[in-house]
Parts: structure tokens; C-alpha cells; sequence
């Protein structure tokens, strides 16, 4: 079986989750024989391709361009930038971006968060808060 999600139909471009993230998501919450979720992330791993793929998202919809492309203050891909996402501690610049993020853990939606794809029942009127990506738990739990 083969699944291509947008935006992984444009060449070196990776969704802010990825099917893998799914799925060890689900492994994780699985009491047996599933996987053991680090309590500590790394920062290479598990959030910079969050960001990056945020950034790189760019070429693909003028919104995300507007927010995380080139010359807007959160590149993220922009070296003092990503300076300021590795410092070790929770900076308010962190405490700020951590912020944008849908809580997956909530059934509250806010159009206004991140990240900015759109979902399985955009515009449907449902009321389902599917509009809109969201991260999975165990990426928002990185980034607390």
C-alpha cells in the first residue's frame, strides 16, 4: 500500500505529520506491543522537521509563505531563527510559537492556529474540528 498526502505530491516536501508520526502515535498510546515513547525528544528528530517542513511549506500556499517563508520573522529555516528554537530554555520566542499550535487533546478549534493545511472536512459546515490539520499528541507533547 502506498499513502501520498498533500503536500508530499511536490518533491522534498514533508507534511508537519507525516504518516509515520500517525502511526507511532497510535504505537505509542498502545498498552501492548506497542512502542515506548521517548520522554525526551530531540530536538533534531522529533521538532525541527515540524518547523522546516512549516518553512518549505512556502512554495505551496502563499498563507504558510506569509507566515514561515522567506523574509517573514518566523522562518524557520532563517539561521537566527533557528538559533532561537534550539536555545535550551523555554524562551518566550518558544512560549510564543508553542502557542499557535492546535492542542490535539481539545475539541476547541480555532481557525487561527497552526499548522495552516487544510483537513478532511474543510468547509463542510459540520462543525467537526477536522477543518484544519492538527498535530498529533505526541508531537504536541514534544513541543511542551
Amino acid at each position: 500500500m502506498v499513502v501520498v498526502v498533500p503536500p508530499n505530491y511536490g518533491q522534498d516536501l514533508y507534511g508537519v505529520i507525516t504518516m509515520l508520526d500517525v502511526v507511532k502515535d497510535v504505537y505509542y498510546k498502545k498498552k501492548k506491543g506497542g512502542l515506548q515513547r521517548p520522554k525526551t525528544p530531540s530536538f533534531k528528530k522529533h521538532i525541527w522537521p515540524m518547523f522546516k517542513a512549516m518553512s518549505e511549506a512556502q512554495w505551496m500556499n502563499e498563507g504558510i509563505y506569509m507566515l514561515f517563508g522567506q523574509g517573514s520573522p518566523c522562518n524557520f529555516t532563517d539561521p537566527q531563527v533557528f538559533r532561537k528554537l534550539c536555545e535550551k530554555d523555554k524562551t518566550e520566542f518558544k512560549k510564543n510559537i508553542f502557542s499557535w499550535f492546535r492542542n490535539p487533546n481539545t475539541a476547541e478549534f480555532d481557525p487561527t492556529q497552526i499548522p495552516a493545511n487544510y483537513g478532511d472536512a474543510l468547509r463542510d459546515f459540520s462543525g467537526e474540528p477536522n477543518d484544519n490539520l492538527w498535530i498529533t499528541p505526541t508531537q504536541y507533547y514534544w513541543l511542551e
